[in-house]
């Protein structure tokens, strides 16, 4: 997603609020808040990105990285938050191929335990 207006977007979608107001109520935010976080005058907290992430059915670890690099001041600083996004794809990424080889050989259980097992690393 490319910026929190996408989040909030998507978050609407998924819980298929009808109003940013039912929204800023289940982020525990006020509506002013979540109007000013979508028009790109402020950003949210890693608390309420993390819990706008969850309601649009977006990975949360990627979220936050996104909000430290929309938020990075330093063109250094926001490569840094770039690379541990792509660290953290990459080990996600690891992890399915080598549950999806686990679970192709008839070893689902063993799939699964490898993927939580690489989930749990990030």
């Amino acid at each position: 997603m490319k910026n929190v207006a996408d989040y909030i977007e998507a978050a609407m979608n998924e819980q298929s609020f009808k109003s940013l107001r039912r929204l800023a109520t289940a982020l525990d935010i006020g509506h002013s808040s979540l109007v000013r976080m979508r028009d790109g005058d402020t950003y949210p907290s890693d608390e309420t990105m993390a819990r706008l992430a969850e309601l649009a059915r977006a990975d949360v670890y990627g979220a936050l990285c996104n909000l430290n690099i929309w938020r990075a001041k330093s063109p250094a600083v926001r490569a840094y938050y770039k690379d541990i996004k792509r660290s953290i794809r990459g080990t996600a990424a690891a992890g399915l191929i080598g549950a999806t080889a686990l679970t192709s050989s008839g070893n689902s259980d063993a799939g699964t335990h490898a993927m939580v097992e690489s989930l749990n690393a990030q």
